[in-house]
């Protein structure tokens, strides 16, 4: 008995191994290349970074807009790949956000279709990187659900950029039209901030109304004290802790004004210095040179490593594969910092009325308010 159970088990794990082979074989693109050890290496490459594509396309799924797949052309596990010819044909409609231009500061790079290998899924030709989720976007506030401003929470939906001016195509400067994300509504179900703003501003108007009693009857305490007391340093020191009281009943009434200027300047510094309003945060415009079609794109520094690690030598594929590698590593380490970052500016925000009320009482002792 115990040996079919034992020979069953080997039989399900055996047939399990085939089916994930038959599936990676399946998904992954079939390429041919006839420099040194292209059949070998280039499906290894493929296949890890399809790997690598996975893990940043799931956390875009999750926190930015429920998204997949970036891709529009449906083929295999290109996720954050586009056919060239396809990408060019929906420019305007698919990939708007990765249209090219040279407005507000942008790095522009131009590559040689010789240093591509034209070889993308089984066609004479290569990938757009289409990615939506990388550490660069992290920084420019781009991603809904790392959003802190609780105050006051951004609609993705009718967010519009900034207008300036860019270089088009054609070489005519025009401005550039505020426009709406086309997945503004997935977008807010993904914003932390939209969906805990109205449960924090419930408890955040009963706490500092409760904070407004706890502060009147501490006056009520420091009255009392000032009265009976007979020598004048105690008067003096209940005095002091008037003003104090003074000072928390401002700091209970102005929080949420100095929140709210906080993260307004945090975010216009952060726009100031990454051009990200006019961009979708794709701060690198590219120019491939050579081709037959004048492909022009803009993306930021993840796509442009992802982009070059269609190197048509191996010394190129491994030292890009590696540098991709790193991106999406650091791309999962500043997603867990930027996720605890919401989470705990989201708990000294539903509290912060109650620190209001230790601060006069802190002021006793030793003239500090450590817990403000």
């Amino acid at each position: 008995m115990k040996k079919l159970m034992a020979n069953h088990k080997l039989t399900q794990k055996i047939f399990l191994s085939i089916i994930m082979v038959l599936l990676l074989s399946f998904n992954v693109p079939v390429k041919s290349q006839a420099g040194l050890g292209g059949i070998l290496l280039d499906p290894l490459f493929d296949l890890v970074g399809t790997l690598l594509d996975v893990v940043t396309g799931a956390l875009q799924a999750f926190l930015v807009d429920g998204e997949f797949n970036n891709s529009a052309d449906s083929s295999g596990l290109n996720f954050y790949l586009a056919d060239r010819n396809d990408f060019m044909d929906k420019v305007d409609t698919d990939y708007k956000e990765f249209k090219y231009h040279t407005g507000n500061g942008e790095a522009e790079i131009e590559i040689s279709v010789d240093e591509l290998d034209k070889s993308f899924f089984g066609n004479s030709t290569y990938a757009i990187p289409v990615m939506k989720y990388s550490p660069e976007k992290i920084f420019a506030g781009l991603i809904p659900a790392l959003d802190i401003n609780f105050v006051n929470p951004i609609d993705w939906e009718n967010q519009r950029k900034v207008t300036g001016s860019h270089t088009t195509q054609t070489g005519v400067e025009t401005n550039i039209v505020g426009s709406t994300y086309e997945n503004g509504a997935a977008m807010n179900e993904r914003s932390i901030t939209r969906a805990l703003h109205g449960t924090i501003a419930s408890w955040y108007v009963s706490l500092r109304n409760l904070a407004v009693v706890a502060l009147m009857l501490v006056l009520v305490y420091v009255g009392i004290r000032i009265v009976i007391s007979s020598t004048a340093s105690d008067k003096a020191k209940y005095k002091q802790m008037l003003i104090d009281w003074l000072v928390a009943l401002c700091i209970l009434f102005c929080l949420h004004y100095i929140m709210t200027f906080t993260t307004t300047i945090v975010n216009e510094v952060t726009r100031a210095i990454s051009g990200s309003a006019s961009s979708y945060g794709n701060n690198v415009a590219v120019k491939v040179t050579g081709d037959d079609r004048d492909v022009q794109f803009n993306t930021d520094l993840m796509g442009l490593i992802r982009f070059k690690m269609q190197a048509p030598n191996v010394t190129g594929k491994i030292l890009y594969l590696i540098l991709y590698l790193a991106m999406v590593i650091y791309t999962c380490m500043f997603t867990f910092y930027y996720l605890k970052r919401v989470l705990i500016i989201a708990f000294l925000t539903l509290i912060s009325p109650l620190v209001a009320i230790t601060y006069p009482i802190d002021k006793i002792k030793d003239r500090k308010s450590a817990s403000f």
